[in-house]
């Protein structure tokens, strides 16, 4: 299990939230000459990914630092970036039929912009939450 896994796991988040925002990381991958935004979102859930890694170095399980984390609603946020990703996952799947390359798709994905932009910020707002928690738990 990697250290993302291993945080999900410890906070109670369901295997369904890890997968969907695993996946939609590697499908941005697959995106050569990506679109700007999509580049942005592939950014920020590496960063999302290197926030949980850095919270599993707190082995939360036991710890002091599990119910700060409870406290602050880490799970719960976790959970919904989980479910926005899985949203997001279908659209892009949906936007991408003729193939992620094409001109079609990425007509798309700019159309669809405000969707992807939303995701963006719920993510952003998820790190900084975790930030929030890794800051407490190392005072």
């Amino acid at each position: 299990m990697s250290g993302f896994e291993l945080v999900a796991a410890a906070l109670g988040a369901a295997e369904l939230t890890v997968a969907s925002i695993s996946r939609v990381y590697e499908f941005t991958l697959y995106i050569k000459n990506a679109p700007d935004l999509v580049v942005r979102l592939r950014s920020e859930l590496c960063d999302l990914k290197d926030c949980l890694s850095e919270l599993a170095s707190f082995s939360i399980v036991g710890s002091p630092a599990q119910p700060v984390v409870q406290r602050l609603g880490i799970p719960e946020k976790l959970k919904k970036c989980g479910d926005i990703c899985l949203n997001l996952e279908k659209s892009l799947d949906n936007w991408t039929q003729s193939g992620p390359e094409t001109l079609a798709s990425r007509l798309r994905m700019r159309i669809n912009k405000s969707h992807i932009e939303s995701v963006i910020q719920e993510i952003t707002s998820t790190k900084d939450k975790i930030h929030l928690a890794v800051a407490i738990t190392t005072l």
